[in-house]
């Protein structure tokens, strides 16, 4: 219409403002995205470089000390030189734990096609009692899980034909070469089997001990110099029953398999009271004694009278770069140990603790390969941490991008400190209604949470591709996705939770009073003395409304300095600690949502530090 008013077109300054919020939010949720990538990748790099396999255990074979490291077995000569080494890479096979030989030479081992479960290690490190793994857990394509016997030359590795036991974690076996009878403990079952050859169960007993460790058969041990004893007969059968803190002989004979026949106490002073491995020489067993975390062993002397001694000294063993040992074996009058921490094979003489290292071009070429990888992996982490800062320092900059006086605002806040002042003169509405003041968390309300869900469904997605079209992937990424899933879905639930719960929140005036509603709807209406406040809540009855933080309120600053400020001027002002107490006996969510999120936090540091990293 001809002399009609238009409006004006809006400037580019104008625009700019309009859309300066959803780049706001895109910007925060590129980098939510980004830190949650850096994470990932910080803990894969921490859980691949945790699950680097090294030296495992020792065995004699006739003169010779065979040493495994990861799928390799090392044979060393009786001057500690190497003499051959074979390799299971061929046969597709894991060796896990304990190994020994047969009569004739063959090698019996125990191949766990995957890795424990979280679940799994879960009970572990609760030490809780576990089954046998059930048949059918292995991906499509491996070789089952269970005993394999396998000929030497030609390398050729098949499973025992009746091997029905299969220990859902760690074990220890030993093999009675003069029956080719195998003797079995299921460690984490609390169990002991007898076996024959093929694997067929002769007997079992599947109580009295706790934790069984290591198996001794004095058949082949005393070839390493023990003399035969009362104590210590010839075919005797010991055991480490690791958490009844002894050594015990074990009857053999199938009708009253693994009745205790004699036991020895063997605890140290402090807190190392568990023996798990021992080897006998001709002295009695060396026993390493563990602490209650099952590491940082010390050596121990049992004779066959039962009596414990300490030969060597104290730090013997940290002292030859031994932090974590594995394995034990006596062998040409030494004691040789291997480490879990480090790759590490060292020889100490148990009178004067002097300490050697082997020569053998195959462990030291596995123990570099090892190193490398160790390397590796530790430089992703140290690429994770780099990210991190310049992740720090790129949010800052696209803050102060987009939001320059908001940054500025905040940044001077900050740098002053926190104030609050109770002590203006209260003004009046002008109203007889109640006067309620803006929520600041309206706006933050609508989309971060569904960020945060977003990104819990994208990685839940990522988690399902994987497993359904890559059944092959490390089981190390799929228990550290299920657990980042899990513990973001935590995070999701609670942010969700604790933003609706704040914006329902209500802050209102009237008169000289103050009025209080929380996200359930509790209301109540108090002034002066009725009131308790701190620099983070307004307290009434039993409402409490949060204020935010100093630097980052739930409502504007301007107007809790107008209207809310000076009606809290003859109230108490509560001390951190009695807010919290109060905040507690309300059982506030924002109290309840932070000890939840401060728990999820310490179960994931718990899953990834103790079960992840140690499967």
């Amino acid at each position: 219409m001809q002399g009609s008013a238009q409006p004006p077109a809006p400037n580019s300054s104008q625009q700019a403002r309009k859309s300066m919020p959803f780049k706001s939010k895109v910007a925060a949720a590129v980098i939510i995205a980004l830190v949650l990538l850096v994470l990932g990748l910080y803990l894969w790099a921490g859980a691949q470089r945790a699950g680097l396999l090294g030296y495992g255990f020792m065995r004699l074979q006739q003169s010779e000390l065979v040493v495994n490291f990861d799928r390799s077995f090392v044979w060393l000569n009786a001057q500690g030189r190497e003499r051959k080494t074979v390799e299971l890479m061929p046969e597709r096979l894991q060796p896990i734990g304990e190994f020994d030989f047969f009569a004739n030479g063959d090698l019996l081992i125990y191949h766990r096609a995957n890795p424990p479960g979280v679940m799994q290690n879960l009970a572990a490190f609760f030490r809780l009692r576990q089954g046998r793994q059930k048949a059918g857990e292995e991906a499509p394509g491996e070789r089952p899980t269970g005993f394999y016997r396998c000929v030497l030359s030609p390398l050729n590795c098949q499973p025992l034909a009746y091997s029905s036991v299969k220990p859902a974690r760690s074990m220890r076996f030993v093999i009675d070469r003069a029956q080719n009878i195998i003797y079995l403990a299921d460690t984490a079952d609390h169990s002991l089997y007898k076996l024959s050859a093929e694997g067929e169960v002769l007997a079992s007993r599947h109580e009295g001990f706790q934790f069984p460790n290591q198996l001794v058969l004095l058949n082949t041990d005393l070839d390493a110099g023990l003399e035969p004893s009362k104590e210590f007969t010839k075919g005797s059968l010991w055991l480490a029953d690791t958490n009844h803190h002894r050594l015990v002989q074990l009857d053999t004979q199938t009708d009253t398999f693994a009745r205790e026949l004699q036991s020895h106490q063997v605890t140290l002073q402090g807190e190392h009271r568990w023996p798990h491995q021992m080897t006998a020489s001709p002295e009695g067993f060396w026993v390493l004694v563990a602490n209650n975390a099952m590491a940082r062993g010390r050596l121990a002397l049992v004779d066959p009278a039962g009596k414990i001694t300490q030969p060597l000294t104290k730090n013997v063993l940290s002292d030859a770069g031994l932090t974590d040992p594995l394995a034990l074996q006596y062998w040409q009058g030494g004691l040789w140990l291997t480490d879990f921490a480090e790759p590490k094979l060292v020889r100490i003489h148990p009178q004067t603790g002097r300490v050697q290292t082997t020569e053998s071009a195959s462990l030291q070429a596995l123990e570099q390969e090892y190193l490398a990888q160790y390397g590796r992996y530790k430089r992703f982490e140290y690429i994770a941490l780099g990210l991190f800062v310049v992740i720090f320092i790129g949010g800052f900059a696209a803050a102060w991008m987009l939001e320059k006086e908001q940054t500025r605002a905040a940044f001077r806040s900050a740098t002053k400190g926190a104030t609050f002042s109770v002590d203006g003169e209260i003004t009046p509405t002008g109203t007889g209604d109640v006067l309620w003041l803006d929520s600041a968390l309206k706006p933050w309300h609508h989309w971060l949470p569904k960020i945060i869900w977003g990104i819990w469904a994208l990685m839940l997605v990522a988690v399902v591709v994987l497993y359904l079209s890559d059944s092959k992937a490390p089981a190390s990424i799929m228990q550290l996705g299920l657990i980042m899933v899990m513990f973001l879905g935590v995070v999701s639930w609670g942010v969700q939770g604790l933003f609706r719960f704040l914006s329902a929140s209500k802050l209102g005036v009237i008169g000289e009073s103050l009025v209080l509603v929380d996200g359930k709807g509790a209301r109540t209406i108090a002034k002066g003395n009725e009131l308790a406040y701190s620099q983070h809540f307004i307290c009434a009855d039993q409402v409490a409304i949060a204020l935010g933080n100093p630097n980052l309120r739930f409502f504007h600053e301007a107007e809790l300095k107008r209207w809310v400020y000076p009606r809290l001027k003859h109230g108490h002002k509560l001390s951190a600690w009695q807010q919290n107490k109060h905040l507690w006996r309300l059982r506030h969510p924002q109290m309840m949502y932070s000890a939840v999120m401060l728990l999820a936090v310490f179960i994931l540091y718990v899953l990834i530090e103790f079960v992840l990293v140690k499967s």
